[in-house]
This record gives C-alpha cells, structure tokens and sequence, in this order.
C-alpha cells in the first residue's frame, strides 16, 4: 500500500528511467484528471497473485469487480512492477543518501485492514512529530 507521496516517488523513479515515453505518461495523466483522480491524494496498492492460470485469472475478476465497486481503477502489471520495485529501492536510496549525509528510514507497519484508516495517519503523525522535535 503506498500513499501519495510514496507514488510519486515510484513515479518519479520510473520517468527517471525511462519507464515511459512522454506521449503515455500524458496520456496516462490525462485519464487520470478525466477520472477525477489527483495525484495529491491518490493511493496505491500492489498485489501479486499466486496460483494457476485459471486461480489468478479468477482473483483479478473478483479483485477488478470490488475496485469497481469502490471507485477505483486497475493499474495493470506495469504500474504493480513498479511499486513492488520501489519497495526494493527504498533500502538502497537510504544507503545512498547516507553517503550525502542524508538521514532517511522506511517502515512497514502491520495491521488488520479494519485499522488501516486509523493506524497509516497515526504513523505518518508520529513520524512528522519526531522529525519536528529531532529539529530535522
């Protein structure tokens, strides 16, 4: 699951690389303001699925009806690709940026889905606070 500032990390790193051509990424930017999705508040999920060909075809039917339902839209494998890619990255990008003497950490924080609405923005609060108190 990443929030909209760790989307436009993975976004920046796959325009970085030349993830994709100029035309796409406008286009894909176009149909994201169509749809009504800002990039300020977006969030993201990456999903790999297990199984037979005919399991995994039935967890994304299944899977595409509930992001329907919600309101959301399917990103396809390339977008998944690089979310989970980015979750590799963020270890290596800290070790970097020490080199530059940059402080950074990553977290994963476990939770049912029924807290994810109370425990994402409890930690995103304190981590801000001690950033603020460490005075960084």
């Amino acid at each position: 699951l990443m929030d909209s500032q760790q989307l436009a990390l993975s976004r920046a790193i796959r325009e970085g690389s030349g993830g994709h051509g100029p035309i796409k990424t406008t286009l894909q930017a176009l149909a994201l303001r169509l749809k009504g999705v800002s990039m300020e508040t977006a969030s993201a999920a990456t999903l790999l699925f297990e199984g037979s060909r005919d399991e995994v075809a039935f967890q994304q039917k299944l899977l595409a009806q509930l992001v329907a339902r919600a309101g959301g839209m399917w990103g396809g494998a390339t977008s998944g690709e690089a979310g989970y890619a980015l979750t590799f990255a963020i270890a290596y990008l800290r070790d970097f940026g020490l080199d530059y003497r940059i402080l950074s950490e990553s977290l994963e924080t476990m939770a049912p889905w029924s807290s994810v609405a109370k425990v994402w923005p409890a930690v995103v609060a304190a981590v801000r606070a001690e950033h603020r108190a460490l005075r960084l």
